[in-house]
C-alpha cells in the first residue's frame, strides 16, 4: 500500500511538472504574440509620420548613445536592430526605408552600416577642451554646436564652470535669423585689454576703410553694431570649492550612466 501510494504521488508530481512547463511555455508564446501585434501596431502608426520627422527621432535617440568607455570616448556605432529596439517608436529604418535618409544626415557617420552621432566638433569631451577649442576662434562659436560634442547637460555645466572662472564669456546675438543665438568666446588674459588680429585681417579691415578694434570697449561696440550683446543678468558668482566637487560628483554619475 505504501509503496502504491508513493507511485501515485510521483505520476501526480510529474504531472504537474509536465503541466507547469506547458503553462510556461504557453506564456512564453502569448508575450512573443502580443509583442509581435505591438510592433506592427507601431509600424503601421509609423508610415503615417512623416519620414523627416522619423530621421529625427532617430538621430536624436544617437546623440544619447555617447560613452566615456570607448576609446576615445565618443558616440557608439548603433545597428538597425539598436534603433529599433531603443527608439522610443520602435523605429525600422529598413523597413521604413530610413537607411539612406539617417546615412545622408549631417549630424550622422556611417561605418559598416552602422550609425553614430556625428558632433560639430571632434575631439572635445571636457571644459579644457571648450577651452581649447575657443582658443582657436577668435570670433567665438555658437554654444549650441559645442552641445553636440557630448552630453548636452555636462557641456552646459562644464561651460558655467568656465564663464564663472573669468575663461570665457557668453554674448547673444539678437539678430540671427533663427531667433536668439548665444555665442561664447575666449576671454582674455587678466590685464590684457589689447584686442589682436592677424595681418590678413587689419588689411582687410583697412581696405573696406574701417578702424580695427583695439580695445575690448570698441569691440563691444562693433558687436552691438552687427546685432550681439552682452546678455543681461549674468554675473559671475563665486561658488565654494564644495560646490564645484558636488558638481564633479553629479558629473561622474552620470558618465557611469551614459558609459
Amino acid at each position: 500500500i505504501s509503496q502504491s501510494t508513493g507511485d501515485q504521488h510521483g505520476l501526480k508530481w510529474g504531472h504537474d511538472s509536465m503541466y507547469a512547463n506547458q503553462m510556461k511555455e504557453e506564456r512564453v508564446r502569448l508575450a512573443a504574440y502580443t509583442a509581435s501585434l505591438r510592433e506592427k501596431e507601431q509600424m503601421a502608426e509609423n508610415e503615417k509620420k512623416p519620414k523627416q520627422f522619423l530621421v529625427g527621432q532617430v538621430v536624436e535617440w544617437l546623440k544619447t548613445r555617447y560613452s566615456r568607455k570607448l576609446d576615445p570616448p565618443g558616440y557608439a556605432l548603433c545597428s538597425a536592430e539598436d534603433i529599433r529596439s531603443g527608439t522610443s517608436e520602435k523605429i525600422d529604418i529598413d523597413g521604413l526605408c530610413l537607411r539612406e535618409r539617417i546615412r545622408k544626415h549631417d549630424r550622422v557617420v556611417e561605418s559598416e552600416g552602422k550609425f553614430a552621432y556625428r558632433p560639430k566638433f571632434a575631439g572635445v569631451g571636457n571644459e579644457e577642451d571648450i577651452m581649447r577649442l575657443l582658443q582657436q576662434e577668435a570670433y567665438g562659436l555658437i554654444q549650441a554646436d559645442i552641445e553636440t560634442c557630448y552630453p548636452t547637460e555636462d557641456v552646459r555645466d562644464d561651460i558655467e564652470d568656465l564663464i564663472e572662472d573669468g575663461r570665457i564669456h557668453r554674448e547673444e546675438n539678437k539678430k540671427w535669423k533663427d531667433g536668439r543665438i548665444l555665442v561664447l568666446y575666449s576671454t582674455n588674459a587678466a590685464g590684457d585689454t589689447e584686442l589682436r588680429a592677424s595681418e590678413q585681417v587689419s588689411e582687410l579691415w583697412t581696405q573696406m576703410g574701417h578702424k580695427l578694434p583695439s580695445t575690448e570697449k570698441e569691440l563691444q561696440a562693433e558687436l552691438e553694431k552687427s546685432g550681439q550683446s552682452c546678455i543681461q543678468g549674468l554675473k559671475r558668482k563665486f561658488i565654494p570649492q564644495t560646490s564645484k566637487r558636488g558638481r564633479g560628483k553629479r558629473k561622474m554619475a552620470v558618465m557611469m550612466k551614459t558609459g
